[in-house]
């Protein structure tokens, strides 16, 4: 119950931490409780740079203890993981401390509804005279960069904040919490395609109640969740196909329907395309080889021995997912290591069986929230230094645990020799 205690105070404390970072020109109400108490944060508190980080890194801190002791708790007792879902409402009251990015998910979306203009051929820069939610963003120079089905999906939070900037806000929001819904129904989906059962409450703990999760996708609403709850969905309706002994035609509905959840995640962001390759074997699997003339030569090949190798690509396939979605991570054109960008593997944890690959994820999840922290105490400008600082500071613990893995198996294999 303390840890439980702990986890909701310090996402209390962070919710009403976050204001410090609103930004100076912006006005979400003019109540006058919140206005004292804004202009008093900006005054004596938001120039503080060390003030800012030293807070920071003990936020971080505690929540990633009391993530690590929540996982363990929920293994032992069988209480409600919604119950535990609950700590996290303070974030619904956040600001987006840590990203501009919802303020490019409003005015894309502005420019369609209002301005008839089409986003991705357009960029704000052009309404800076007449619009003043252009003053809330920090890429205005390009046009979207993500893609059509996130702009068409944004209409709709958009549309019920009837034009108003704080509760266009307040719908993004909400849309949010969908998002959430959706992801834990594709992931449950998943997990009785894969393990014939609905996930265990500490499982869904690693996605769900992770800092990392929690503050980049309430807190910051990253767009990830809806690119990633589609993916999840279309591996499961894709892996359901060769497992529920389907007529041939109900097969080929089953992958149609696959591709489309998979083109509706590449729509919303393009990294999804790393499924490309599993879905095209899984097509040659299915469509070539039964029409290929070695069909009959596999057609003899025992059917216990087929099991044991689709038992073999299930189990292993979670890991590969997580390596897949690791890669793009890397590039330049993630910044090499932007720390949201880490859910793209993060959601794939509940069925990772490999002990190494898990924690090291876990490790990456941590120490990606620190590389917010040279940024800041950057007065919030990026330059060398700072990217130089935040790759330490992502890479060094991880590394150092796989290194440590890697010195331990060494030793055992001496040793057994």
């Amino acid at each position: 119950m303390l840890v439980f205690i702990a986890f909701f105070i310090t996402l209390l404390f962070y919710a009403c931490f976050s204001y410090i970072f609103t930004d100076k020109n912006l006005v979400l109400t003019s109540h006058p409780l919140y206005w004292e108490t804004q202009t008093y944060l900006w005054q004596n508190l938001s120039g503080n740079a060390v003030l800012l980080c030293v807070v920071l890194v003990l936020i971080i801190t505690i929540l990633c203890i009391c993530y690590f002791f929540l996982l363990k708790k929920l293994k032992k007792n069988s209480q409600n993981f919604w119950l535990y879902l609950a700590i996290i409402s303070p974030l619904f009251f956040s600001y987006n401390a840590l990203s501009h990015d919802i303020f490019n998910y409003l005015f894309n979306a502005k420019m369609v509804l209002v301005y008839q203009q089409n986003p991705h051929l357009v960029s704000a820069l052009e309404f800076a005279d007449i619009d003043t939610w252009v003053r809330f963003m920090h890429n205005v120079h390009t046009a979207a960069p993500y893609g059509y089905g996130w702009t068409a999906l944004s209409l709709i939070p958009s549309t019920l904040g009837f034009g108003k900037f704080t509760l266009t806000l307040l719908s993004f929001r909400v849309f949010t919490l969908f998002g959430l819904a959706f992801l834990y129904y594709s992931l449950q989906h998943l997990s009785t395609t894969l393990n014939k059962r609905r996930l265990h409450q500490h499982e869904l703990a690693l996605v769900f109640l992770n800092p990392l999760f929690l503050i980049e996708i309430i807190s910051n609403y990253h767009n990830d969740i809806w690119m990633m709850a589609p993916a999840v969905l279309s591996i499961s309706i894709l892996l359901r196909t060769f497992t529920a002994n389907l007529p041939r035609k109900n097969q080929v509905t089953h992958f149609s329907i696959a591709v489309l959840f998979l083109l509706v995640s590449i729509s919303i962001k393009l990294v999804t395309v790393v499924l490309v390759p599993f879905f095209a074997v899984a097509g040659m699997v299915l469509f070539f080889l039964p029409n290929n003339r070695w069909s009959r030569y596999l057609a003899v090949i025992p059917t216990h021995f087929i099991s044991k190798i689709q038992e073999k690509v299930f189990t292993t396939l979670p890991t590969l997912l997580v390596i897949a979605f690791f890669l793009p991570l890397l590039t330049l054109r993630s910044q090499q290591f932007l720390p949201w960008y880490l859910i793209w593997s993060l959601v794939w944890l509940p069925f990772v069986k490999n002990t190494t690959v898990k924690n090291t994820i876990l490790i990456f999840s941590v120490t990606s929230l620190f590389r917010y922290v040279p940024w800041i105490y950057n007065s919030f400008e990026y330059s060398s230094a700072v990217l130089s600082q935040q790759k330490m500071i992502t890479w060094s613990i991880p590394l150092l645990y796989l290194a440590l893995k890697v010195s331990s198996k060494k030793n055992t294999y001496v040793q057994k020799i």
